[in-house]
């Protein structure tokens, strides 16, 4: 399975559900997982065994509603699951060395920020993207992304598994598996190439350092003015980076910016602020290694926000650098900011 991607590597589907807090949200664990799903196949697509664990949770005790009527995870179930390290150990131990496939891009950072949090490694490379690989197969885009029911649908396969349970999702996903694994064989050799460089961008993405950090803030503005909170550090060496490109709107009120580390090249930063329950905003940064096809699209979509007036941009930021040089803004605002970078 997956050959032309992976080799003879054995291939493990993994899925998760996780939990976050109604009124508090810990920076360090924004997503706390509760479930872990998984089957292993073997290179027909067949399920060789399954994986299945539910875990108490540490830090939101209590599931959320929504969370609970999607899953269908009681509380009780929780309180008597087995602890994130235990049932990880079990895990990596199961999957043996496997290359690990999910439906969507989601999972594998949630999986990070949990091991990371409880100070366990992580042995596997960034998994194949099952949904990424279906649209850019079957409809031409990587960015036509499908649940993973209505992809069932789309390819006219009918299943009685049940739904949004992280074993059944995985199980459920298998039967993609062969479909996408036929296409990709036929892909030809000029598409394939392209699929490379499309799934080399998603690992660097995957690979991304992810920081969430509370302010004093309560105005955006304020929030971006702050050279603590726009800062980058390069996540491979820690040092400060140098801004190429400073930070900006690039739509949604979701920023993006490109720095220069001296030691490790081109870095993309990724941005966006919320609203905490005290009403102060909360900034999550996604630091990730940019090729030059990244670092290229970041500065044109820079560009066309510098053609839009000023007075036209409504409330569109953009953070105001030293003049002739890429270096972080030498504000120095009177609000404390706990950034723990």
């Amino acid at each position: 399975m997956f050959n032309r991607l992976i080799d003879d590597q054995p291939v493990v589907i993994l899925d998760l559900e996780w939990n976050q807090g109604t009124y508090y949200t810990n920076p360090k664990l924004p997503h706390e997982i509760i479930e872990i799903g998984a089957c292993r196949i073997d290179a027909e697509g067949h399920i060789e065994s399954f994986f299945s664990r539910l875990l108490h949770p540490k830090i939101y005790r209590q599931i959320d509603k929504h969370i609970q009527k999607v899953t269908g995870i009681t509380q009780e179930e929780l309180n008597h699951g087995c602890s994130f390290p235990s049932a990880w150990h079990e895990f990596v131990q199961w999957a043996d060395g496997a290359h690990l496939v999910t439906w969507g891009r989601d999972d594998f950072p949630v999986l990070k920020r949990n091991t990371e949090f409880y100070h366990e490694k992580m042995p596997f490379d960034p998994p194949l993207d099952a949904q990424l690989l279906f649209g850019y197969l079957f409809y031409g885009a990587e960015s036509r992304q499908f649940n993973l029911h209505s992809a069932l649908a789309e390819m006219s396969i009918e299943s009685e598994i049940p739904a949004h349970r992280a074993v059944y999702d995985a199980e459920a996903t298998n039967l993609l598996l062969p479909l996408i694994n036929e296409k990709l064989n036929d892909l030809p050799e000029e598409k394939f190439a392209h699929l490379l460089e499309v799934l080399d961008k998603e690992k660097r993405i995957a690979l991304a350092k992810i920081l969430t950090f509370p302010t004093s803030y309560i105005n955006y503005a304020d929030a971006i003015g702050d050279s603590r909170v726009t800062r980058i550090n390069c996540p491979v060496c820690g040092s400060r980076a140098n801004f190429a490109v400073p930070w900006f709107d690039a739509g949604k009120e979701k920023y993006e910016a490109i720095v220069r580390c001296h030691s490790h090249g081109y870095l993309q930063g990724n941005m966006h602020f919320k609203k905490g329950s005290n009403g102060k905003i909360v900034v999550s940064q996604r630091i990730s290694q940019a090729g030059e096809s990244q670092v290229k699209s970041v500065k044109n979509k820079y560009h066309a926000f510098k053609m839009i007036p000023e007075n036209k941009r409504h409330h569109r930021l953009e953070m105001k650098l030293p003049q002739g040089k890429g270096k972080n803004s030498t504000a120095n605002p009177s609000e404390n900011v706990n950034n723990n970078t």
